[in-house]
């Protein structure tokens, strides 16, 4: 008879904790919160298809839907990734590597009228490297290079949530 009052006082403990947690903003890592003024948007992309399509299927996720009549319009105009040599070992090969992602982007609504002019976003990373892990060291970047342009991505929204007013329609 006593373990029935402890589930109950545990079951509301849980109950007003995931109230709390729900109303003070918490958010997993990586989701995105998308203004209802940027959840209907037109892309237009000159950047390479991969990019496009990470960058559209996150913004997807996140809620946004693209469609040819949408006020605003996100034009990509730009994405690369570099890697470089950041250091040298004992032996003069490369100890570390320093990746470089650069997205430039700018916004116009369907007036043409430039709600964010050209930007570039950049994040970069530097791993090191080890010749003797060679295939840890590959996945190892993939999975920087991933995270960078997830990053990315974040930085584009929060350009948006800064730079784009609430009723883009009637600019």
């Amino acid at each position: 008879m006593a373990t029935k009052p402890i589930t109950a006082v545990r079951l509301l403990g849980v109950a007003i904790l995931s109230l709390i947690i729900a109303n003070c903003g918490f958010h997993l890592r990586g989701s995105l919160e998308i203004p209802s003024e940027l959840q209907r948007i037109q892309l237009q992309s000159n950047a390479p298809r991969d990019w496009t399509r990470n960058i559209k299927s996150t913004l997807s996720n996140a809620g946004v839907q693209f469609n040819t009549t949408a006020d605003i319009i996100l034009n990509l105009e730009k994405a690369q990734e570099n890697r470089h040599i950041a250091s040298y070992n004992e032996n003069a090969k490369a100890a570390e590597y320093q990746l470089v992602s650069e997205l430039t982007f700018s916004v116009e609504n369907k007036k043409g009228v430039i709600l964010i002019p050209q930007r570039v976003l950049v994040t970069e990373r530097i791993y090191q490297y080890d010749e003797n892990q060679l295939a840890g060291k590959s996945e190892e970047e993939v999975l920087l290079k991933r995270e960078m342009r997830q990053d990315l991505i974040r930085q584009l929204v929060q350009q948006f949530r800064l730079a784009i007013p609430s009723d883009v329609s009637q600019q």
